[in-house]
């Protein structure tokens, strides 16, 4: 693992450029602090988790001895199983989350202005706040190439989960994708069986199975991508 990132001067109005740099240095001191209390656990994933509204963030991790406990090595692409690190995250971190978010969702006197930013925009720019800054742990060496590495929702809606998809393309080396990829790919089959198995004509097991082929289908381009 390499040196602390240095963290380069942020214009006082770019806000989300300061919510990156904020959580470069949360984040990499966490795992300096991980690494220097256990040497012998190696990181096998990391995330920076929020909500559907982007308004909080927390920092998880997935070690080494944390996967062999819980006997189950596919939790290692579950972000929302792993320990939370609750106090990786500081709170000027929380601060700057839970105010651009407060502006984004405050009523505006001009609603159809064009610069007046909507709380999908601030999901959007917070998801990228939080990809910028794993990334830039990952270009230092902080974050380690084998590490999965995943910004995501704890409750995902189709942006949320377009947006999550993206950062683990964005994040991740092609052999992680891959792994990824292919267990995502069980999952959705393993889900479409049950339900086909269940002969049930309910609306909300169509519209589901219609959703796990949509899924299969994008994880198998993806992986078609991946394979050649």
């Amino acid at each position: 693992m390499g040196p602390h990132m240095p963290n380069p001067p942020v214009e006082p109005d770019d806000h989300y450029a300061h919510l990156t740099q904020q959580l470069i240095t949360d984040v990499s001191a966490a795992l300096h602090a991980h690494h220097a209390s256990a040497p012998d656990d190696p990181v096998m994933s990391v995330a920076l988790c929020t909500d559907d509204d982007a308004c909080g963030v927390y920092f998880a991790i997935c070690t080494a001895s944390w996967l062999r406990d819980c006997e189950d090595s596919e939790d290692r692409f579950q972000p929302t199983e792993w320990p939370e690190g609750s106090d990786a995250i500081t709170a000027r971190s929380q601060a700057l989350v839970e105010a651009l978010y407060r502006s984004a969702s405050a009523p505006s006197a001009e609603p159809a202005a064009g610069d007046v930013p909507t709380v999908e925009d601030h999901v959007r720019q917070a998801f990228e706040a939080m990809v910028g800054a794993l990334r830039a742990l990952r270009q230092s060496d902080v974050i380690g190439a084998g590490v999965f590495t995943v910004v995501c929702s704890t409750d995902p809606g189709p942006l949320q989960e377009a947006l999550e998809q993206a950062a683990i393309q964005q994040l991740n080396s092609s052999d992680v994708r891959r792994e990824y990829v292919e267990l995502r790919l069980q999952w959705a089959n393993n889900g479409l069986k049950r339900l086909l198995a269940n002969d049930d004509e309910a609306w909300w097991t169509a519209d589901q199975i219609g959703r796990l082929r949509a899924e299969m289908a994008a994880f198998e381009h993806q992986l078609s991508e991946l394979s050649a």
